[in-house]
């Protein structure tokens, strides 16, 4: 598989800017609003979603509208993320079988998930049936 390439630049006063050579865009992070772990962490939901929603297309179904909220904290000397706590919620009800598959997909299929430290404590809660805010 080719490499990715993403360029970043920093700025001073934490800020920098980050190309993307796909979109031709710059995407600016100011660390004093969102932080790079902010962006880690948006990464990952985004990731599993986006996962989940792959394997569950290839099995003939849809997780419809889901959300995934990320809770971190830092490790006890703080030099990285310590604890990742994960709420995954999905707009309607899956059949067991439907609910392993994307429950797996997030759990262990996610890019993002796989790249991480695996020091990591992550702990995932899965809710059906939730009402998902537009």
């Amino acid at each position: 598989m080719a490499q990715q390439k993403i360029k970043t630049r920093y700025h001073g006063r934490y800020q920098s800017s980050t190309f993307n050579a796909v979109n031709q865009q710059d995407i600016v992070v100011n660390a004093a609003r969102f932080t790079p772990i902010d962006l880690l962490a948006s990464a990952y939901n985004s990731c599993m979603l986006g996962t989940m929603d792959a394997v569950a297309l290839q099995h003939g179904f849809s997780i419809g509208k889901a959300t995934s909220e990320v809770e971190w904290a830092l490790s006890t000397d703080g030099t990285r993320v310590g604890t990742m706590n994960v709420k995954i919620g999905f707009d309607q009800d899956l059949q067991e079988d439907q609910r392993a598959l994307v429950e797996h997909a997030a759990q262990k299929l996610c890019h993002v998930g796989q790249s991480l430290n695996p020091a990591i404590e992550r702990h995932f809660q899965f809710t059906y049936q939730v009402v998902v805010a537009a």
